[in-house]
C-alpha cells in the first residue's frame, strides 16, 4: 500500500526538523524513545534519512523550501454530524 504522507522528500534531512514542535506533540501523545532519530522513525516523520511528507508538513522548519505548494488544511464539526 502506498501512504502518500510516509513518501520521502528529496534532499532533505533530519536537520530539517524543528524539534521544538515534535517534543510538543510527543508531550500529548506521552511518546518516549531512545534517540532522537529512532522517535522520528517510529511516529513516521523520517524515513531512510529523510523527512516524510507528513514529517515536512507538521514538523518541517521551513517546508516552502521542499513543497512550496504543499499545506495542511483542517476543518472542525461541533458533534458528530457534519
Amino acid at each position: 500500500m502506498l501512504f502518500i504522507d510516509e513518501m520521502i522528500v528529496p534532499n532533505s534531512s533530519i536537520d530539517d526538523i524543528d524539534v521544538a514542535k515534535v517534543k510538543t506533540y510527543l508531550e500529548k501523545i506521552d511518546e518516549t524513545a531512545t534517540t532522537e532519530k529512532v522517535l522520528f522513525n517510529n511516529i513516521s516523520i523520517l524515513k531512510n534519512d529523510r523527512l516524510t511528507i507528513a514529517g515536512l508538513l507538521f514538523f518541517s522548519k521551513d517546508p516552502q523550501k521542499y513543497r512550496p505548494a504543499f499545506c495542511v488544511k483542517a476543518v472542525s464539526f461541533f458533534g458528530n454530524n457534519i
